[in-house]
């Protein structure tokens, strides 16, 4: 959230040759972002929320931050946008993405820092009918599944990672697994298939 490492974050991305579209996430400052970041959309309420189509699939994008909180939520606002859009969507298979979880992971101490409304947001995910993936950050770790008939997927983190840790230690524990990213191929189908890499993994390849 600090104003000189978004500066350092522009920079960094203008090397890039893709597009970008960028999300909000806990650790983030709204009024900073938007000031190094204008062209980034909102919605009418300046929320970090809004909509394209691209290779047949409509991508929407969600603010689950709530200032000061570690923990995630979607206001009522928040959410009608989310409905409305989704709709708009129509017959389009929709991705979705947001920054905190919704789904329980079975870590304690992460689950405790998740989507506090989820429910509410299942709500909206099953009345619109076309969401085919969700996508969320914020716990550190990866991990895929289905969460009310739906797929969704996390992301590592760029610096430190959650340890796979299934009790409670009242403090999230981490460790230094490799950082990665995921490369995401969505095809003319309608399949979805996600590739993770560890960007520092020292192996060597070989045929």
């Amino acid at each position: 959230g600090e104003p000189a490492a978004y500066g350092l974050l522009n920079e960094i991305l203008s090397d890039l040759k893709i597009p970008v579209h960028l999300g909000i996430g806990n650790h983030d400052d709204r009024t900073a972002f938007h000031r190094e970041f204008p062209d980034t959309p909102t919605d009418r309420a300046g929320f970090v929320q809004y909509s394209f189509t691209q290779s047949g699939f409509g991508f929407v994008m969600l603010d689950s931050v709530e200032d000061g909180r570690s923990s995630g939520f979607l206001c009522p606002d928040r959410l009608s946008w989310a409905q409305k859009t989704l709709y708009s969507v129509g017959g389009t298979p929709a991705l979705v993405f947001l920054h905190h979880s919704p789904v329980a992971l079975g870590i304690p101490d992460l689950d405790d820092i998740g989507l506090r409304n989820a429910s509410d947001l299942g709500k909206v995910v099953e009345n619109s009918g076309n969401v085919k993936h969700l996508f969320f950050g914020h716990v550190h770790r990866p991990a895929s599944g289905v969460w009310q008939g739906i797929p969704f997927s996390t992301q590592r983190s760029l610096v430190n990672q959650s340890a796979l840790n299934f009790h409670r230690d009242g403090g999230i524990l981490d460790n230094l697994e490799p950082p990665a990213y995921s490369v995401v191929e969505l095809r003319d189908s309608g399949d979805i298939v996600i590739h993770l890499h560890e960007i520092m993994d020292p192996s060597s390849t070989f045929y």
